[in-house]
C-alpha cells in the first residue's frame, strides 16, 4: 500500500490509515511527496506534477525491491493526492488498485483546497485568486493539455474506489458527482464523518475498502 497525502501536508498525516493495513498484512509506504515534509524540492516548485513524479518514482522503487509483491500494489490517497494517484492510476499498468479519500475533482476545487483557510469574496475577486492557486499548482496547462480531468476520471486503468465525506468542509461533496455519473470508478462510498480528514474514522471505512480489494483481486 503506497500512502498519498494531500497538499501543504506530509507523511505524518498518513498514519492513520498505516495500523489497519499493518494489521490486516499489508507493506505500507508512506513518503513525503516533493516539496513537502522532509522532501527535498522547494516548496516553490511544488506541482501536481511533483505529486505523480512523487507516486511514479515509489512505485519504480518498490519493483525493483524483491521482497515486496509489486504484483499487488495499492495507492491511497487522500485529497489531492488522491487526484494525482488517479492520474497515475489513468497511465500505469502497475496498480492493482486505487481509493481515494477526500478527492477534489474539478480544477476550481483543486485550488479551492490549496487555498486552505484563505476568504476573500469570490465577486469579484475569487477567480483571480482561484487562477493564481491553479498556476501556483500547476495544474493549468498541464491539465488542459494532457491531464484533462474529465477524462483521466473516465479512464481508470485499474479498479478505483472514491470515499467522501458528505459533511467536508474543504472539498464538499459534489465533487462526487462527477465519480456518480462520468467516470469509470467502480464504487464511490459516502460517509457521514465530520471535516476533511476524518472518512477514516467512520465504522464501516476498512470493511468497505477490504471488500473493495478483494473484488479487486478478481477482475
Amino acid at each position: 500500500f503506497l500512502l498519498v497525502h494531500g497538499w501543504n501536508s506530509n507523511k505524518s498525516d498518513m498514519l492513520r490509515y498505516v495500523d489497519s493495513l499493518l494489521a490486516s498484512g499489508y507493506d505500507v509506504i508512506i513518503v513525503d511527496a516533493l516539496g513537502h515534509g522532509q522532501s527535498d524540492l522547494i516548496q516553490k516548485q511544488v506541482s501536481i506534477k511533483s505529486f505523480v513524479q512523487s507516486i511514479t518514482s515509489t512505485i519504480d522503487y518498490v519493483c525493483e525491491r524483491q521482497d515486496i509483491n509489486s504484483n499487488a500494489i495499492y495507492l491511497l490517497g487522500h485529497s489531492l493526492g488522491g487526484t494525482a494517484a488517479s492520474i497515475v492510476n489513468a497511465t500505469d499498468s502497475r496498480i492493482q488498485a486505487l481509493i481515494t479519500d477526500s478527492m477534489p475533482t474539478s480544477l476550481k476545487s483543486i485550488s479551492e483546497s490549496m487555498a486552505g483557510k484563505v476568504t476573500i469574496p469570490y465577486i469579484p475577486f475569487g477567480c483571480l485568486f482561484v487562477s493564481w492557486f491553479l498556476l501556483r499548482g500547476g495544474v493549468f496547462l498541464k491539465a488542459r493539455r494532457e491531464w484533462r480531468l474529465e477524462e483521466i476520471l473516465k479512464n481508470q486503468q485499474s479498479p478505483a474506489l472514491a470515499i467522501h465525506s458528505i459533511q467536508d468542509n474543504k472539498v464538499p461533496i459534489s465533487n462526487v458527482d462527477v465519480l456518480l455519473n462520468d467516470s469509470n470508478f467502480k464504487q464511490v462510498v459516502k460517509v457521514a464523518t465530520k471535516g476533511h480528514h476524518n472518512c477514516v474514522k467512520d465504522e464501516y471505512f476498512w470493511a468497505k475498502v477490504f471488500h473493495f480489494i478483494v473484488s479487486a483481486e478478481g477482475i
